[in-house]
């Protein structure tokens, strides 16, 4: 039996022909998630990156539809160890979940998590994509009472998509390996760089401005402006000019 009409087959092949076409990676998830709005109603959705190497959450830079403001500073700060995926990690595999699969209504009703970071949304649909390099992405999608739950129908459209999107990942997450300008484990381990402040480092080399690093983490520039501080800071260094000619000089030791 199939959940799908003909023209919802040509729709999400269509969203697959543009994964592979889009060349910015931040437009790609965002254009991703409001295409999926066309087949799966939300009331918010967020995309995020995976990275099992970072010192906070293993999910990052991500973009995202209609969520608050803040609400991914948070999670990465604070709440990503008390969601109910948390205890399916290291992830080898992809997974999809609702809340309601994982998660009585009396388990709901006393978690921190779900009373204080989802207060408001009453249901949600994860999809975690991983292969055996570790966790690769997050697609959440959440809904207010209104919308009601997510159906099997749902779920169905993110199992067509998933290989597709773990794919998509996987290959993204190579590239980004064998060219990103600094991926210096000696160096992060010198100055005692976390994970955020490589990543702005980074960005820095690139030349981008506070402005351009803060859009490309969803961060407010006064953030950017004080992780950019804490490098100059123990890196022992004044300014940007400062900071690119240390780095430039420890990578032709």
């Amino acid at each position: 039996m199939s959940y799908l009409k003909e023209e919802e087959w040509v729709y999400i092949s269509n969203m697959i022909y543009k994964l592979n076409l889009e060349t910015d990676e931040r437009m790609k998830r965002l254009d991703f998630l409001r295409d999926l709005r066309t087949l799966i109603p939300y009331t918010g959705a967020s995309f995020y990156l995976g990275d099992a190497a970072s010192s906070t959450s293993p999910l990052v830079h991500p973009v995202g539809i209609d969520i608050p403001d803040g609400k991914f500073e948070e999670y990465e700060q604070y709440y990503y160890k008390m969601g109910y995926a948390s205890r399916f990690y290291p992830l080898v595999s992809s997974i999809i979940l609702r809340q309601e699969d994982i998660a009585s209504d009396e388990q709901r009703k006393f978690s921190e998590y779900y009373n204080q970071y989802l207060k408001g949304i009453d249901y949600t649909l994860d999809t975690y994509f991983a292969n055996l390099s570790g966790i690769l992405g997050e697609v959440a999608l959440s809904r207010k009472k209104e919308l009601g739950p997510f159906k099997e129908r749902e779920l169905f459209i993110m199992k067509i998509l998933e290989p597709h999107i773990t794919n998509r990942l996987y290959l993204m997450k190579l590239a980004n390996k064998n060219n990103n300008p600094l991926n210096n484990d000696a160096l992060q381990n010198e100055y005692n760089l976390t994970y955020r402040e490589m990543q702005i480092l980074n960005l820095v080399l690139q030349g981008k401005r506070n402005i351009e690093i803060a859009d490309s983490f969803d961060l407010s520039e006064s953030t950017v402006k004080k992780h950019l501080s804490n490098v100059f800071h123990k890196c022992k260094v004044k300014n940007r000019l400062q900071l690119i000619d240390l780095v430039m000089k420890k990578k032709h030791l």
